[in-house]
């Protein structure tokens, strides 16, 4: 498993509340890459400390793994719930620390489009949208149990997404996370994309 150090400034989340196209390129060009943010909330958010944070007057720094899961369901006519869900397991010396688990959603209006470009609209700007809010909930949260604040690695979506597609282009059955491993799934709830080899927020 990638170690991915608990040190780090606190994110900053950037404004959400202007449409932008799936690639993140730049403003929208007509209905077909339409994408607005309507709301976005914490759905649930779990956090067990393992260690008493004494241990930290010996010098001695968690390092953890991240997990992503991305799902999405239609709410009504061009409206989608996306769910962001982010898993971290840190360990000191080999011993369990503390563990993560958030829940963190989001409310998109999508306009008239293809079905491959409302998954895309949703798993990578959308996803992206969401990204540094949970983020800074992560941060806080391990900041607040005692440890140094998680700033989870950026994540790029787009290159993931391009990674499931590429995979289901070859006949893969877009499930990732085997063996009990870390993953970042992509995809409609009950479709789960591939692991990212690699990624520092998704490693084994």
């Amino acid at each position: 498993m990638t170690d991915t150090p608990t040190g780090g400034e606190a994110p900053e989340p950037a404004p959400t509340d202007a449409p932008t196209d799936a690639e993140g390129e730049g403003p929208t060009k007509g209905q077909q890459s339409k994408l607005v943010l309507r709301s976005q909330f914490l759905k649930d958010l779990s956090f067990e400390n393992l260690q008493p944070p004494e241990s930290m007057d010996l010098g001695l720094h968690p390092r953890g793994g991240v997990s992503i899961d991305l799902t999405y369901d239609p709410i009504s006519s061009g409206l989608f719930e996306l769910a962001l869900k982010i898993k971290v397991q840190a360990s000191i010396e080999d011993r369990p620390a503390y563990l993560v688990d958030l829940d963190y959603r989001g409310r998109f209006e999508v306009g008239a489009t293809a079905v491959m470009d409302i998954d895309r609209l949703l798993t990578v700007r959308g996803a992206g949208m969401l990204f540094p809010f949970a983020r800074a909930i992560i941060y806080s949260a391990t900041r607040e149990g005692g440890f140094p604040g998680l700033g989870i690695n950026p994540v790029d979506f787009h290159a993931l997404f391009r990674q499931r597609q590429a995979s289901l282009g070859r006949g893969g059955r877009g499930r990732g996370g085997g063996g009990g491993g870390q993953r970042l799934n992509l995809g409609r709830r009950g479709g789960r994309g591939p692991a990212a080899p690699g990624d520092p927020s998704a490693a084994n």
